[in-house]
């Protein structure tokens, strides 16, 4: 009877473990699913080489396969000097030691394409372990579009600042010159009326 309980206990048991590993399984297989179908590039590193990454990853860099991409570095894929100035090499360590050390880093970086070619992105790193491991998680997003769209409403609001500065230039002129007499004296209201047309252009 002990034996027979014993055995039962231990077939509950053994059953239970595999439909947990079974969940693990699958929910191993989501994550790759997701990891792979996601619209920004995943990237593991370890020791500041790429050891995984997903498809979009490959996409990105203008890569044809993982074999051009994992076991090179960030700096393989970046121009020498950073738009800031400073070397990519010691901007990229610096971000990874300190998402090592537990301080997430999110930034905008210039990064090269396979041919060389250049791209505008924004980075985010976290530390993950792996087998007890420390890594970096790099998701890495294209935004050179956004960053050309930018540029444009910039040059957009910069123009037309310029052509109604252009007017307004000469409308402050003779405000002031009112305002300081030139024209005879004003009343209270006159005056009034003078300094708020001239507050608002120099605003």
């Amino acid at each position: 009877q002990e034996k027979r309980s014993s055995s039962t206990k231990f077939w509950g048991w053994f059953w239970k473990i595999k439909e947990k590993e079974k969940k693990l399984e699958e929910n191993e297989r989501k994550f790759r699913v997701l990891l792979e179908n996601a619209s920004d590039a995943i990237i593991v590193l370890d020791g500041g080489v790429f050891v995984s990454c997903n498809k979009e990853a490959i996409n990105i860099y203008g890569c044809k396969n993982k074999s051009e991409f994992v076991g090179f570095t960030p700096i393989d894929f970046s121009p020498i000097v950073q738009p800031d100035g400073k070397k990519s090499l010691e901007s990229a360590t610096k971000h990874i030691n300190k998402a090592l050390k537990g301080a997430p880093q999110r930034f905008y970086w210039k990064h090269a394409h396979k041919d060389g070619t250049l791209f505008d992105a924004e980075v985010s790193l976290n530390a993950i372990e792996i087998e007890g491991k420390k890594h970096i998680q790099a998701i890495v997003r294209d935004i050179t579009e956004r960053i050309k769209m930018e540029e444009t409403k910039n040059e957009f609001i910069s123009l037309v600042s310029h052509q109604l500065r252009t007017p307004l230039s000469v409308v402050s002129w003779y405000t002031e010159a009112l305002l300081n007499g030139s024209a005879g004296e004003l009343n209270k209201k006159q005056i009034e009326d003078m300094n708020t047309i001239y507050n608002a252009y120099k605003r």
